[in-house]
């Protein structure tokens, strides 16, 4: 988990970073969602089995949180965005993308 966030740390920093740094690839982009899925998979696997616990308030904040900074970090992407998402109970949260138009 620790890797994951790191990587993940390292990656938002460079999708980020000034002009100085070179734009994130297609292949960079596809590993930062995987890598944000997998931990949204996590805290949905947690959601599950947290029904009827006070947990559950605290993991559907996680999700979105996730979500959130998932959004955040492809907003000026050049493939791909967050278009939405959904949270239900039971079951966690799910993220829908959109291409990006070429420019």
């Amino acid at each position: 988990m620790k890797t994951l966030l790191i990587s993940t740390l390292l990656l938002l920093a460079t999708a980020s970073a000034g002009s100085a740094e070179p734009p994130i690839t297609e292949e960079a982009t596809i590993e930062l969602i995987g890598q944000k899925l997998a931990e949204l998979s996590e805290t949905n696997e947690m959601m599950a089995s947290a029904l009827g616990t006070s947990n559950v308030a605290d993991l559907t904040k996680k999700a979105i949180t996730t979500v959130k900074e998932l959004k955040e970090t492809l907003s000026a992407n050049p493939f791909i965005r967050v278009g939405g998402f959904t949270v239900g109970i039971p079951g966690g949260a799910s993220v829908d993308f959109e291409f990006v138009d070429g420019k």
